[in-house]
Order: structure tokens, then sequence, then C-alpha cells
């Protein structure tokens, strides 16, 4: 499996919030992710597990299935 990796821009789009609120989770450590260049970038894995962590969901079904998430629980892939 391909792991994606989306920017701020996009995580805020995807979970319906401002891109401010997206930085202060990855500065928190709440959000993890890697700084490539002087852009963070956030791996769909590492944003399923934010999501599962946070009981954050993504309302838009469509949304859901063109980002292809993998939602993760315990550690296994659903």
């Amino acid at each position: 499996m391909v792991n994606q990796f989306y920017t701020i821009d996009k995580i805020a789009e995807i979970l319906g919030m401002h891109h401010k609120t997206i930085r202060k989770f990855i500065t928190e450590g709440k959000l993890a992710a890697s700084k490539v260049g002087k852009q963070w970038r956030i791996s769909g894995h590492d944003l399923s597990i934010f999501m599962e962590k946070n009981n954050v969901n993504i309302n838009d079904k469509k949304l859901s299935e063109d980002i292809n998430i993998d939602f993760v629980s315990n550690g296994e892939v659903k």
C-alpha cells in the first residue's frame, strides 16, 4: 500500500477546519507530521490515527472516498 501525504491546507479542507488549527495540532504533538523543506506533510496513516483518537469524522462521503484514507483502530488497518 502506497501512503499518501497531504499539505496542511488539504487536511484543513478535509476536516473542515482552519489551517491555523491544523498547525496548532502539529505543534502540540496531537497530529504527527513531517517537515519537507519549509512545509509540513501529514501522511494518510497519521491523519487516520488523529481522527480515531480525537473522534473526528468526515461528513462528506464523496470526499472521504476521494482521499482514500485507511482508518486505523488498535493498530489494525480497516
